[in-house]
C-alpha cells in the first residue's frame, strides 16, 4: 500500500523507499526477495504488528506497506485519510484465507468443508476440470465416484448435493484451465457466496 500522491505502480518505483512490514511474516521476506529481483534498492523497517505499521505509514515514516491484502483493505478503509491510500495491484504471495460462515450456520459450514476437502481429494486424483466429464463417464475408482456423486450416500452425510462437485468443476471448465487452479476456484466462490 501506498500514497496515491506518489504514483506508484511497480516495485522500482519503489526506489529508496521505506517500506514497512510485519517482523518475522511472509510479507518482510517477499518484499526483500521481489525488490532484490528487480534491482531496487529500499529500506525495511519491521514491527511488531499491523497497527505499528499503519501508525508509522499514516505518520511518514514509511513511503510503503507491505501485508496481507484484507489486512490492508481493513486498515485502509478505518483509517481517517486512507481514501489517500491506494493498495496496488500486486500479489507478491498467496496465502489463502480459510473459509468462513455465519456462526450457528453448521449445515452451511459442513457444505463449505466438504467442497473445500473433496476438491482437494479429486485434484490429488487428477481430476481437472479439463477431464471430469471422462472421469465421470469411465471412473472405476470408488472413492472418485462417491466424491463426484456417482455412487453411495456420501452427499447425505456430507451437505454435498449429488453430482455437486461434478457440476462445479464443468462449470469451471470454461474460466479453470489447470488441475492447481481446481482449489483456488472453489475456495473463491465458497468465499463469495459465503
Amino acid at each position: 500500500m501506498v500514497r496515491t500522491a506518489d504514483n506508484v505502480t511497480k516495485l522500482e518505483d519503489m526506489a529508496d523507499f521505506q517500506i514497512c512490514a510485519i517482523k518475522g511474516t511472509t510479507s518482510e521476506q517477499t518484499i526483500s526477495e521481489e525488490m532484490a529481483a528487480v534491482n531496487t534498492d529500499f529500506t525495511l523497517a519491521t514491527f511488531d504488528n499491523i497497527d505499528q505499521v499503519i501508525e508509522n505509514f499514516d505518520a511518514g515514516s514509511c513511503d510503503a506497506v507491505t501485508s496481507d491484502g484484507s489486512q490492508l483493505a481493513g486498515k485502509r478503509s478505518a483509517a481517517a485519510n486512507g481514501k489517500d491510500w491506494t493498495i496496488l495491484d500486486m500479489v507478491l504471495t498467496k496465502e489463502p484465507l480459510s473459509p468462513a460462515w455465519k456462526a450457528g450456520d453448521s449445515e452451511w459450514g459442513d457444505f463449505v468443508r466438504w467442497a473445500v476437502y473433496a476438491t482437494i481429494m479429486l485434484e490429488e486424483k487428477g481430476v481437472t476440470t479439463e477431464n471430469v466429464d471422462k472421469v465421470v463417464a469411465n471412473s472405476t475408482d470408488p472413492e472418485t465416484r462417491r466424491l463426484l456423486g456417482l455412487e453411495g450416500e456420501l452427499h447425505l452425510t456430507s451437505a454435498l448435493m449429488p453430482n455437486g462437485l461434478t457440476t462445479l468443476l464443468s462449470r469451471s471448465a470454461t474460466t479453470v484451465k489447470s488441475s492447481s487452479a481446481i482449489s483456488d476456484r472453489v475456495r473463491h466462490l465458497v468465499l463469495i457466496v459465503a
